[in-house]
């Protein structure tokens, strides 16, 4: 179980989470390619896993950072500072890396991704608990 709980351990959650904004902020600011269109809106799809993960992540840092255990401010503050990422990387977007553009469905696809990695935290976090 020693793997398990070094994996779990807030330095190690806090690199992971550092990480992982970094990898998503690299790919959402490299100059965008043509996509295929397709009748899936495979790109919405992107972003709300893409956010789901990022608000898991770090959610999941608060919590073991405070002792398994988040407070209701604390988990709304990572969830609006998810949101303002995402406004911020769609702002960068438009503004500065060629062939993205910023799209309100986008940033619709990041706060459904939010939600639902809030969702799955806390079922996650209620798993955990009942396994003790």
């Amino acid at each position: 179980m020693q793997p398990t709980k070094n994996l779990l351990a807030p330095k190690t959650l806090l690199l992971l989470a550092l990480s992982y904004t970094l990898l998503i902020s690299i790919a959402f600011l490299v100059p965008g390619r043509s996509m295929p269109s397709t009748e899936l809106p495979i790109d919405k799809f992107v972003h709300v896993s893409i956010h789901a993960g990022l608000l898991f992540i770090w959610a999941l840092y608060f919590f073991r950072k405070q002792k398994n255990t988040i407070a209701t401010k604390t988990f709304s503050l990572v969830a609006i500072f998810c949101l303002l990422y995402g406004i911020i990387i769609e702002a960068l977007q438009e503004a500065f890396v060629a062939l993205r553009h910023s799209d309100v469905l986008d940033l619709v696809a990041n706060a459904v991704g939010l939600l639902l990695g809030g969702i799955v935290f806390y079922k996650v976090i209620a798993y955990l608990k009942n396994q003790k």
